[in-house]
């Protein structure tokens, strides 16, 4: 069953009011948990429904609006976004998932759209959600 954007619209609406009620808090333990698993579903959504929007001057403002809200959230809770789309990278497979992937794994990768990660208090990183990445040919 596929959602409509109207289905993912009003997904998208719940889950940024319940991350915008963590803003400002003291974040830990399962809390801390339920808050980056809320924050990653809610950009992973919206970077979904982003690409389903018109191209016009209102929703490109709409976009840059949402875009600046939701990269103030992330940075409340500790989380960034790594990779750049077109960057050439080692692959890594916590780090990214390759589509069209084969058995054998790549040695470089070429990002689609950049994953989330979190910084933890004691300086350790946990990949949220992994960059989508393709094959990059090799000579």
């Amino acid at each position: 069953m596929t959602k409509t954007l109207a289905q993912y619209r009003k997904q998208f609406a719940l889950k940024q009011e319940a991350a915008r009620s963590l803003k400002g808090r003291k974040i830990t333990g399962k809390l801390e948990h339920d808050a980056e698993c809320a924050v990653t579903s809610l950009v992973s959504d919206w970077d979904y429904m982003k690409e389903h929007l018109g191209k016009d001057r209102y929703s490109t403002y709409a976009v840059d609006i949402i875009e600046r809200r939701i990269a103030s959230l992330i940075q409340t809770v500790g989380i960034s976004r790594y990779g750049k789309v077109n960057e050439v990278t080692d692959y890594h497979p916590i780090r990214h998932q390759v589509v069209k992937s084969t058995l054998e794994p790549p040695s470089k990768v070429s990002i689609v759209q950049p994953g989330l990660l979190v910084e933890r208090a004691d300086g350790t990183q946990r990949v949220l959600l992994p960059a989508i990445a393709k094959r990059e040919k090799t000579a």
